[in-house]
C-alpha cells in the first residue's frame, strides 16, 4: 500500500470513492476544496489502484478531517491508519494547533 497526496488526475476518482461512503457535495465543490487545500488531501493506492481517501480542510478552529473512505475489500488492513498517520505529519507542516474529525456532513451510508 502507498499512501500520498492526491494527484490532480486522480481527483475524479477520489471523490467517486468517497461518495460511496460519505455523503459529498458536488464534484465541483470538491474540486474547489482541493485548490484550496491540495496538501491535505490524501490517497491510498494499493500499486494503481486507488483504494481509500481522506480530505480535509483549514478554518478557525484549525484542521479539520471532512471525510476518510476506504474501499470495503481493503477494510481492516490499515489503509484507514495508514492515511490518518499520513494527515497528522501534514497537518504538523501547516503549523495548526488543533486537529479535529467532523461530523456535520461525514455521516457514514454503509
Amino acid at each position: 500500500m502507498r499512501v500520498k497526496l492526491i494527484p490532480q488526475k486522480d481527483l475524479k476518482k477520489a471523490w467517486t470513492l468517497e461518495c460511496v461512503y460519505v455523503e459529498r457535495s458536488p464534484f465541483s465543490d470538491f474540486r474547489n476544496l482541493y485548490n484550496s487545500f491540495s496538501g491535505l488531501f490524501i490517497v491510498a493506492y494499493d500499486h494503481t489502484e486507488l483504494i481509500g481517501t481522506c480530505v480535509g480542510h483549514i478554518d478557525e478552529r484549525g484542521i479539520i478531517i471532512d471525510a476518510i473512505a476506504v474501499d470495503y475489500k481493503y477494510w481492516r488492513r490499515g489503509t484507514g491508519s495508514n492515511m490518518l498517520k499520513f494527515f497528522e505529519k501534514r497537518t504538523k507542516l501547516t503549523g495548526a494547533c488543533a486537529l479535529s474529525v467532523g461530523s456535520a456532513r461525514g455521516y457514514i451510508r454503509n
